[in-house]
């Protein structure tokens, strides 16, 4: 495995927080999906939530808890989504200490 994808997928058991982002086109509005996807979760915690990118970065903020440079974020974006609605999901994560963030293809 390359060193940037064991970066992005690190092993189930591995700690800290997983989190998963989908960007999609609605209309005129890039929506985001975020999933928290690591064994510690909860249930609750594990339930998508659909946000706007302006909700994104608080959602972020409690779901990666007390330890964000410990958090892993893949962000994959659909085709209609801008690059600069990928870019500003990326910079939200950066902003609260969250530099393992990856793009899915």
């Amino acid at each position: 495995t390359p060193p940037q994808a064991a970066a992005i997928n690190p092993p189930p058991d591995a700690p800290g927080v997983r989190l998963r982002i989908e960007l999609a086109r609605e209309g005129s509005l890039t929506r985001a999906t975020l999933v928290r996807a690591d064994a510690s979760a909860t249930e609750a915690q594990r339930s998508p939530r659909v946000l706007t990118l302006a909700e994104l970065s608080a959602v972020l903020r409690e779901l990666a808890g007390d330890a964000p440079a410990e958090a892993v974020v893949l962000i994959k974006a659909g085709p209609e989504v801008p690059y600069a609605d990928v870019v500003g999901a990326h910079e939200a994560c950066q902003r609260l200490g969250i530099t393992r963030v990856g793009l899915a293809p």
